[in-house]
């Protein structure tokens, strides 16, 4: 015989799935803006599309990290790790910044854009591998949850850690890699219309 649930147990489950997809729902919402807000920030930073997509690329593509780790882990994609997640994009764009901005400064200086965007990667190299190496470090009594209640912020540790890690290479590929291209192609129509009016 199938089982028949108590009108308030019933009750009680939906409001509980109801509340859950409500917080689903606001936290993708957040994500989505905060994405917006970083790109809207960058584009003031360098004026150029170039860099706030090249820098957005690595940091959507650091959250794979984030879904390794938990998968690793075996820990469940919750509120917390989704919490981690948002984290994760904030530090990829940072890292971003430091190399864009550093490549600037070699092109100001004369350099080629393969030369600058090698000698940006080169100095910028250690401050992006200490920060990251430092926020893990960090981060890793509550992934292993030590102290009383760290096991609720646990998922968020293990998220962020495995964003991180994976946003150390990223970060020093993709992103030179997208803004090399993009750039380009953006000079493209430049040159061409210059020598049309030629």
């Amino acid at each position: 015989m199938a089982c028949i649930c108590p009108p308030r147990h019933a009750w009680r489950t939906a409001v509980r799935m109801k509340s859950s997809r409500n917080r689903s729902t606001t936290l993708m919402l957040v994500l989505l803006l905060a994405i917006v807000l970083v790109f809207i920030v960058l584009l003031f930073e360098f004026r150029t599309l170039a860099a706030p997509l090249s820098i957005l690329a690595s940091a959507i593509l650091s959250t794979s990290g984030v879904l390794l780790a938990l998968l690793i882990t075996r820990t469940d994609f919750n509120i917390a790790s989704f919490m981690g997640l948002i984290m994760v994009i904030g530090i990829v764009a940072k890292n971003g910044i430091l190399l864009l901005d550093a490549d600037q400064k070699f092109r100001s200086a004369g350099y080629s854009a393969e030369e600058s965007m090698i000698q940006a990667g080169r100095r910028r190299l250690r401050p992006i591998l200490m920060t990251a190496l430092a926020a893990i470090a960090g981060m890793l009594p509550l992934a292993l949850a030590l102290g009383a209640g760290s096991q609720m912020l646990q998922p968020l540790a293990i998220a962020v850690i495995g964003g991180i890690a994976i946003s150390m290479v990223l970060s020093l590929i993709i992103t030179p890699a997208v803004h090399y291209y993009l750039s380009h192609a953006e000079l493209r129509p430049l040159t061409s219309s210059s020598v049309n009016r030629v």
